[in-house]
């Protein structure tokens, strides 16, 4: 039988919380969290100066016709965040009423929920 791990109001209070990472990580798919470096995501965030080779589709015109120099539109890349869910299942979790191994599901759990309702 299928062992039930938390309530439904558990839950609901969960639907608030979000996981926060401190590094950018690269990766293969765009996600909904921004990140830290240039990329080709939607959300702009700063300026740099043309260089030889870079795509003229991101040159600011508007820009070039105030300052008489060539920029560049950086954009923020999106990024997923990498989440690896890991339980002890030693013996030493096994102690307690209810065992820590019982804490560790929920806790597993809920982290594992809120990262997919983030879309993480």
């Amino acid at each position: 039988m299928t062992k039930i791990l938390f309530d439904s109001k558990f839950l609901h209070q969960l639907d608030s919380l979000k996981l926060v990472s401190k590094r950018a990580r690269k990766i293969f798919f765009q996600g909904e969290r921004r990140g830290g470096k240039p990329g080709s995501g939607l959300e702009f965030i700063d300026y740099r100066e043309y260089q030889v080779g870079d795509d003229y589709r991101y040159i600011d015109w508007h820009l070039f016709s105030r300052l008489e120099q060539l920029f560049v539109k950086l954009f923020a890349q999106e990024e997923n965040l990498r989440v690896h869910l890991i339980i002890d299942e030693s013996e030493s979790m096994s102690g307690g009423n209810p065992s820590k191994i019982d804490y560790a599901c929920q806790l597993v759990a809920a982290l594992g929920y809120i990262a997919l309702l983030n879309l993480d």
